[in-house]
């Protein structure tokens, strides 16, 4: 089946200006027009498909690796609403992890090769793009020259697409809020990796919960580590060895919790009674740990839906179409608080 793609190859054009001329839309010259669609016909090109297009709109899901987590709540989001308001989803997994061989933040001309190959198989149908980050990183720069009009996830960027992410700050400050409710005074934090964004942001949104509660701000009870469980074991040992030593902890991850909880059962202590822990992320493994875990929910699902809204504010040119969305975390309390 000949594609939009090998026409833009035969002519050296890109696939935008080909599926503009195809459709009648967009800024191309007549002349040009003409060009592309007498090499469509004696390329073979089935019209109908185009026809179909203006029937059926889509939308293009362009996921980073859909294995995380995070990404595919994002995705049911995103289908869900899209279905909602007519439209469908095309799917396009970049597979950043395994394909490119890098395994945290590949260079941006590797991304934009990736999503490249995914841009060059949009068809006529396709109306905008809808980028799903593996995790929170400036994107600026990556989504130059799109044949569509774009929204990303999870992420940010600073040039002209908008993003929808949550609030990190927010989501910390509920949980540090809530240890300071139930009475504790002094409360810990074990962080992720200190050069990331979403730890500085949680980090800022604990020490605005101790403030406004009145709680000292301790440098000792502070641990710096990584996502890991064995950090949180590691960390929550050290903050053990302190005197006094914490009445609660923030965890910024739950994989952290879990860790944190492992450490304060070997070490002859009760959850809460002793420690009480709040973790981040509301992953499954929180519901299942020993107490189960205290946690905060991002609202990824729902990070997906505003994802479609503000795709379609973009397509009616609301006013209101660049702005980020930031959408707030909510509290689980469960047996570790």
């Amino acid at each position: 089946m000949v594609t939009i793609a090998d026409i833009a190859g035969k002519l050296g054009y890109s696939t935008a200006t080909v599926s503009n001329a195809l459709t009648g839309k967009g800024r191309v010259s007549e002349k040009r027009r003409k060009e592309i669609l007498e090499a469509a016909e004696s390329m073979g090109y089935d019209f109908t498909r185009i026809r179909s297009g203006q029937r059926t709109r889509s939308i293009a899901v362009v996921v980073e690796q859909i294995g995380v987590c995070f990404c595919d709540r994002i995705i049911q989001g995103v289908c869900a609403e899209a279905e909602d308001k007519g439209f469908c989803v095309t799917l396009y997994h970049l597979n950043l992890l395994n394909r490119t061989g890098w395994k945290q933040n590949p260079p941006q001309h590797v991304m934009k090769a990736e999503l490249q190959k995914a841009l060059d198989r949009l068809d006529a149908s396709c109306v905008g793009m809808i980028y799903i980050s593996q995790y929170t990183r400036d994107l600026s720069g990556l989504f130059t020259a799109l044949p569509v009009p774009a929204v990303c996830t999870y992420a940010y960027a600073n040039d002209g697409v908008p993003s929808v992410f949550y609030d990190d700050q927010q989501g910390a400050f509920l949980a540090t809020r809530h240890l300071a409710s139930i009475g504790r005074k002094r409360i810990a934090m074990i962080s992720g990796l200190v050069d990331s964004i979403p730890m500085t942001r949680r980090f800022a949104g604990y020490q605005r919960a101790l403030i406004e509660a009145g709680l000292t701000f301790s440098p000792d009870y502070i641990k710096i580590g990584s996502w890991s469980i064995e950090c949180g074991e590691r960390e929550m040992k050290n903050l053990l060895s302190l005197r006094p030593c914490p009445d609660a902890v923030f965890c910024q991850n739950d994989w952290i919790g879990i860790g944190a909880l492992r450490a304060v059962k070997q070490a002859g202590l009760r959850v809460p009674e002793d420690i009480a822990i709040v973790g981040f992320d509301n992953l499954d493994v929180s519901e299942t740990s020993d107490p189960p875990l205290t946690t905060i929910s991002p609202p990824l699902t729902e990070i997906g839906r505003e994802a479609v809204k503000k795709l379609m504010q973009i397509l009616n040119r609301d006013s209101a179409a660049k702005e980020d969305v930031k959408l707030p975390c909510a509290l689980f309390s469960r047996g570790s608080t």
